[in-house]
């Protein structure tokens, strides 16, 4: 069984942790999710661009793990509100097979 990989995600793995527990703001949500999905250095940090990014420009990992997600919702409430609709949303459209957890 594959190991999860705390911080960087690597290439060859179809899964990712992202540990969210420390965010303290959208821009630093948006930082984060930019350094672990391998976001291009044009990444606007906004919801539309994260959008963008995730349905046209990089591939999500079949798994992903948010790990100190209760942190996030209740210091980044609106943000966290924003990623699962956008994961949602890209699930539905384009991943029916994108397993997403938010422990």
């Amino acid at each position: 069984m594959p190991q999860w990989v705390p911080g960087r995600v690597r290439e060859e793995l179809h899964q990712a942790a992202v540990d969210v527990a420390s965010v303290a703001s959208e821009d630093e949500l948006h930082r984060l999710l930019q350094r672990e999905f391998d976001f291009p250095d044009f990444y606007g940090r906004n919801w539309a661009a994260f959008w963008d990014v995730v349905s046209g420009l990089v591939f999500i990992r079949e798994h992903v793990r948010f790990v100190g997600w209760k942190s996030l919702a209740e210091h980044v409430a609106d943000g966290a509100m924003m990623l699962t609709d956008c994961l949602d949303r890209y699930r539905d459209r384009y991943r029916p097979g994108l397993r997403v957890e938010y422990r």
